[in-house]
């Protein structure tokens, strides 16, 4: 056990709300910094998970069941929202009730279900995530609130079809594909996303999340079809160091994308406002760590 941990989550409680009565630009910057040099390292995971807890979670509206022990649902907890106030955002601006989602990387469900509450029963979500404990998790937070719009795929995303090694750290959200199949702690199925969705995509707008930590180049090279398909617009988690690690690179994605015909945005929320803004992007960002770039068809 860690000292002082319950006293440590518990200004954990404190500093998150605190934080949420500012506007966006601040919830998860504040709460990150503040912690880690007042009060500690938040990015701590038990390797006892505690109870799950029913908490209802914003902007969607519906309840998850989550655990303490994970630091990314327990800010969740802490505060009844995501701490990615950008993705919902985007989600909000670029989807409509009866429009189509698709989520590769899709966790606990946090995206999905916000997905699901704005397409409503007109629209339709596709999720794909190869973690079968979440999996379970997410299936089962599905039925509880009656969600039928959604289809969830136990796969990883990648250029081809077979079997991948998987991690198994204590933060799930950072758990991630690994090449080396024999040492791998998990394997998982594999599959090109153009594939398992060929036939079941509407004909208008289409909005993809992609966050697979650091496999999104290898996701992105098994959609060509999606790729080329007109109103579709990606949402991608980029991070040029995991990228690299899987034989890719932030430069490869938006050259990729850029040959394709999309323009690369970044979505961000100015420091004092709640309005959700779009900079548009010419050239790499010169960014160390991860954030989400936004590719609409130009």
């Amino acid at each position: 056990m860690r000292p002082n941990r319950k006293l440590l989550e518990n200004s954990g409680y404190v500093l998150a709300h605190v934080a949420r009565q500012l506007p966006p630009w601040w919830h998860f910057r504040l709460y990150h910094h503040v912690h880690k040099h007042l009060l500690g390292d938040p990015y701590w995971c038990e390797d006892a998970p505690r109870p799950d807890r029913w908490t209802r979670v914003k902007p969607h509206g519906y309840e998850m069941k989550l655990t303490p022990s994970d630091w990314m649902e327990r800010y969740t907890i802490h505060t009844g929202e995501f701490w990615s106030g950008e993705i919902y955002a985007v989600m909000e601006d670029m989807l409509d009730a009866g429009s189509c989602f698709v989520d590769v990387g899709a966790n606990v469900g946090f995206v999905t279900l916000c997905a699901a509450r704005i397409v409503g029963s007109g629209g339709h979500v596709f999720s794909f995530e190869p973690n079968v404990k979440l999996v379970k998790r997410l299936h089962h937070m599905l039925d509880h609130n009656g969600i039928t719009n959604v289809t969830l795929y136990p796969y990883a995303a990648g250029s081809q079809s077979g079997e991948i090694g998987f991690t198994n750290g204590l933060h799930h959200g950072s758990n991630h594909v690994v090449a080396d199949v024999a040492d791998a702690p998990a394997v998982v199925p594999l599959r090109r996303v153009d594939d398992v969705l060929e036939g079941h995509l509407p004909d208008g707008n289409v909005l993809i999340k992609l966050d697979v930590e650091g496999a999104e180049m290898m996701a992105l090279s098994g959609m060509p079809n999606l790729i080329g398909r007109p109103n579709t617009t990606f949402i991608v988690e980029m991070c040029d160091e995991w990228l690299r690690q899987n034989g890719g690179s932030a430069e490869g994605i938006f050259r990729m994308m850029s040959n394709a015909g999309y323009r690369a945005f970044l979505p961000h929320f100015p420091a004092l406002s709640s309005k959700l803004r779009m900079r548009p992007v010419d050239s790499l960002p010169a960014r160390p760590k991860t954030y989400d770039v936004l590719f609409q068809r130009r």
